[in-house]
């Protein structure tokens, strides 16, 4: 589902609160490995969303510690897992609900790990099916919080991937929201260490807290497409199509909020006036779900667009390289938790997106990232002029820069680094001798 804030008029900047304050670290890992407990609904072999962030997340970070996660015996729908279970991690699958008393019934065994920290991954609509209205899990935070703060050791995190339902004035609308912002009060208020997948996130969380305020860090989350060492083997656009031909792509679903009809508008226009014979490739997608979104481009993509429809993850890959650039058009602009924006940059794949006022600043100033309006007519007439420059678009990027950039801000091993150094878990570098 779209983020709960998405709209594209730029607000009142508002300044973070400052950097998490560097607490004694629990562990030394010159001395011991941590203990890392990560609590979530949801975890392998249910690959998508938050099931894929939990799987790859607990990989990375067996490197780290020993970790464990908590989750639920029944994960829900499956499909094809891809990819084999971290086999460092020991899975602790005896929640049967997540409401009423099911957490705390099922706490002991989790705690018999004795852990160091503990990490709650947050999607409210995970938690409970009835809306994601679930005060049991606030409750749950309030007493690991209290634990840690008695014991002094198992400190109570809290990951944001999510926050609240968009509000309304439909009633159903209205409860939902105000119950998802009184659940990430409370977990944030219970919490000794937050983090957000985005500095808008982070923000919101921050603010909602009123006179508690309380510092929220930015941790991001990641590419399901990920796939180690092999992007760099693999050749480019350059080296598998024409000279006049030029690749472009959409990759993900045909979510209304992607604006379809519009990018499909701009693309069309901005074939006619191109000197290259452009290329669009529609990656993950199924043609009746782009055909219902065409509207009177109907016959020019049955005729012109090629539709991959669903795709595993190495092909989806694979695709992806083979492209000259990817257009994701965002109404609130690009943010770290963009999924398919983050696995094209994975690839090497430039981006062309939007910027907005609350967008996270690792995307400006990059040759390989254009970052357009995200008004939906200056960006559709910006898309359109792009194709009509007489250079081919992103010609002078190189590919490696493109995936460093990528491993530097949003690889695993990055996320698991900036994790341990939020949490005061980082490696202590010595000091040189007097």
């Amino acid at each position: 589902m779209p983020g709960p804030h998405s709209r594209c008029a730029a607000r009142p900047r508002v300044t973070l609160a400052p950097p998490v304050a560097r607490l004694r670290p629990t562990v030394s890992l010159t001395s011991e490995r941590p203990k890392i407990l990560v609590v979530s609904p949801k975890y392998f072999p249910v690959e998508e969303g938050l099931g894929h962030y939990t799987t790859e997340f607990c990989r990375h970070l067996a490197k780290l510690g020993r970790v464990a996660v908590w989750t639920s015996r029944s994960r829900g729908r499956v499909g094809k897992a891809s990819g084999h279970p971290p086999g460092d991690v020991e899975v602790i699958d005896n929640v049967e609900s997540w409401s009423g008393v099911g957490p705390f019934v099922a706490l002991r065994r989790a705690l018999a790990l004795d852990p160091d920290a503990i990490v709650v991954e947050f999607v409210p609509f995970m938690y409970s099916a009835r809306g994601g209205i679930n005060f049991s899990i606030v409750g749950l935070a309030f007493l690991l919080g209290a634990r840690s703060r008695l014991l002094g050791r198992g400190k109570l995190q809290i990951m944001f991937h999510e926050l609240w339902y968009p509000f309304s004035w439909r009633p159903k609308d209205a409860v939902m929201h105000l119950a998802h912002r009184a659940m990430v009060f409370g977990v944030s208020l219970a919490a000794e260490e937050r983090f957000s997948a985005t500095k808008r996130f982070a923000e919101l969380v921050r603010r909602n807290l009123g006179p508690f305020e309380r510092p929220v860090s930015v941790l991001a989350v990641g590419s399901n497409l990920e796939r180690e060492g092999s992007p760099a083997a693999k050749p480019d656009a350059a080296a598998t199509r024409a000279d006049d031909e030029l690749r472009v792509c959409l990759f993900g679903s045909a979510h209304p909020s992607k604006r379809l009809p519009m990018v499909l508008g701009a693309i069309h226009d901005g074939a006619a006036r191109s000197r290259f014979r452009v290329r669009l490739t529609m990656i993950g997608m199924t043609k009746a779900e782009i055909l219902a979104e065409a509207g009177d481009l109907a016959p020019w993509v049955e005729s012109n667009v090629e539709v991959t429809g669903p795709l595993e993850a190495s092909e989806a890959a694979d695709r992806l390289g083979e492209q000259d650039f990817l257009v994701s058009y965002f109404q609130d602009g690009v943010s770290g938790r963009r999924g398919s924006l983050l696995a094209a940059l994975c690839e090497g794949l430039p981006v062309v997106t939007t910027w907005h006022p609350t967008s996270d600043e690792e995307f400006r100033g990059h040759e390989f990232i254009k970052l357009l309006s995200c008004d939906e007519a200056e960006f559709a007439r910006e898309l359109a002029a792009l194709f009509a420059t007489a250079e081919r678009p992103f010609s002078r990027v190189a590919r490696r820069d493109v995936r460093a950039f990528y491993r530097r801000h949003f690889s695993w091993s990055a996320i698991v680094d900036r994790y341990a150094e939020l949490s005061g878990m980082a490696r202590e570098t010595p000091r040189p001798s007097p």
